[in-house]
This record gives C-alpha cells, structure tokens and sequence, in this order.
C-alpha cells in the first residue's frame, strides 16, 4: 500500500489543493444558494470519491485496494445523490455531508495507522481523519445550525483537510525522491 501511495503522491497533493480551493470557495460565498452548495458539495464528493476509486486500480499493491474502492464507490454514490437531487432538504444534505466525512476520516485513521512503520508524518493523515471524524460528527449533531454557519463550518473542515493531504502528499513525494536515489546507488 505504502508503495502506492509513494508512487501516486501527486494525488493526495491533488485531493488537497482540490479541498483547499473549494473552502475558500465557500469562505467567499457564505450565503451562497442551498443549490449552489449542493452543486460544489456534489462536485467535490464526485471528483474525490472518483480519485479514491482511480487509487485502488494504480500501482501493483493491493493491501488497501478494497478501502480504497469502498470510500471511492462511496464518495461517488454521494457526490451523485448529490448532483441528482438538488431539492434535498438542508438536514438531508447536512447528514450526507456528516456520513461522508466520518467514512472518509475513518478510513484516513486505518491507513494512516497501516503507514505508521513505512514513513515519517503518518500522524498528519491521522490528524486529517480526526478532523473528518470531529466534524462529520459535530454537523450530525447540529444539523439546524443554519446554511451560512454550515457552510462556513464546511469551509474550515475542506481547508484543513486540504492542508493536511497536502503535507502528507509531498512528504511522500520526499519518499519517492529517498528511494529513487537508494535505488540509483544500488545499481551503480
């Protein structure tokens, strides 16, 4: 799994900027319309759900394929429900934003714990399941907090996730570059 993710840094450095950027979105555009949110929500879920999914079937490693597949069949299925239902309701939409980021933070906890023995700075993927996990959880408990305080809230939990797969991806970006240069000395 390690190898995986190594080789597909970019990825994780993707899904973050992608995060980063919709939070500042949101940040811009508080009182945004219940459709406009539900679009960039749907967007979002969509877009992530399908890279997790694109992560199980690169690289040669299989050990975490079948996480990767769920929370990416996941994250679709959300980001589609989404799309295709804009007239949901704010509690519905609310739940579904709440359920998405505790799987995502649960996995994010799993993978991290699986990469404890691999590399360094696996606690910021912790961290970044601890933050889905706290916000999905605080969003579920209230949920009639109101669109532009939800967003808002949205707003911080995508930047700081952004972040968090940010650092992690370009640490193991500094992995790839450590064992392409152990592996250029070997062969030399």
């Amino acid at each position: 799994m390690a190898l995986k993710m190594i080789r597909n840094w970019w990825v994780l450095v993707l899904r973050g900027a992608i995060s980063v950027v919709f939070g500042l979105i949101v940040f811009a555009y508080p009182a945004m319309t219940l459709l406009l949110l539900v679009t960039i929500f749907g967007v979002y879920a969509l877009v992530e759900g399908g890279a997790r999914f694109i992560g199980a079937f690169t690289g040669g490693d299989e050990g975490n394929r079948w996480g990767l597949i769920a929370t990416g069949v996941l994250g679709v299925a959300f980001g589609l429900l989404t799309l295709f239902y804009p007239a949901i309701t704010v509690t519905a939409l609310i739940y579904i934003i709440a359920a998405h980021a505790i799987l995502n933070g649960i996995y994010e906890i799993v993978v991290a714990v699986q990469l404890r023995r691999e590399i360094e700075g696996e606690w910021v993927l912790a961290i970044s399941g601890l933050i889905s996990i706290t916000f999905g959880v605080l969003v579920a408990l209230r949920p009639a907090m109101g669109v532009v305080t939800v967003a808002l809230v949205i707003g911080i939990y995508a930047v700081l996730l952004g972040i968090s797969q940010i650092v992690i991806g370009i640490r193991l970006r500094g992995v790839k570059q450590k064992l392409a240069e152990i592996k250029d000395t070997v062969t030399a």
